[in-house]
């Protein structure tokens, strides 16, 4: 399903609500965009969508243990590799008290800060001058400010279901059950086949009779 802007999400919302395509305006444009948002943000925490994932490759001019994280990082999704080394280049992730169980010269890397001042990735050891990092994290999904802005979602109906369930549920409306079921039966699809394989993937079961040196009746 191709993805929908914005202006087109509302315009389904208002087709519901309103029986008219027609956008509102005013303080009831600004309460609707806003539920669209609270939707995506909805979508946003239910699963680790492959739409939120971003591939981040910092460099570093100087020696450094700490390098501040994109704005919209939410958690790390693969542990940082330093790609300009060819061996011992991998910098697991550890909670922050496990650091003081850990060598001067153990490789490992963690998390500090919060949403609301910024969050750091702290690299121990040091990286050297001229150190490239790679590593993919989950991100938050940027809210939809401007009408053309487009839904990042699998499933863009979700955020029609999903905001039209919370008008009718302020309104006391005896259809928000119904379809607030129906948004919950959109994502659960979505996260079904965001969990299925590509045909691209090898999707074969584990053979372990076939795989390297083994022969069944051998030790």
């Amino acid at each position: 399903m191709a993805n929908k802007t914005l202006n087109q999400v509302l315009q389904d919302v208002g087709a519901y609500i309103d029986q008219d395509t027609t956008l509102p305006t005013g303080t009831e444009l600004t309460v609707r965009v806003n539920l669209v948002n609270q939707s995506l943000d909805e979508w946003g925490n239910a699963y680790q969508w492959k739409q939120l994932r971003v591939i981040y490759s910092p460099t570093f001019a100087l020696s450094a243990t700490s390098i501040g994280l994109p704005t919209n990082f939410k958690k790390l999704m693969s542990p940082p590799y330093d790609i300009s080394l060819t061996s011992d280049n991998k910098y697991i992730e550890i909670r922050p008290e496990e650091r003081f169980n850990k060598l001067s010269t153990d490789k490992y890397s963690y998390i500090l800060g919060n949403e609301a001042g910024g969050k750091a990735l702290i690299i121990n050891p040091a990286l050297t001058s001229g150190a490239s990092l790679v590593l993919d994290y989950q991100s938050f999904p940027s809210s939809m400010a401007t009408l053309q802005d487009v839904a990042v979602t699998s499933n863009p109906e979700f955020l029609v279901k999903r905001t039209i369930a919370y008008i009718l549920e302020a309104r006391a409306d005896q259809r928000f059950p119904l379809v607030k079921a129906e948004a919950d039966r959109i994502i659960s699809t979505a996260i079904e086949e965001e969990d299925t394989p590509s045909g691209g993937m090898d999707n074969r079961v584990p053979d372990f009779a076939r795989s390297g040196s083994f022969r069944i009746g051998e030790g």
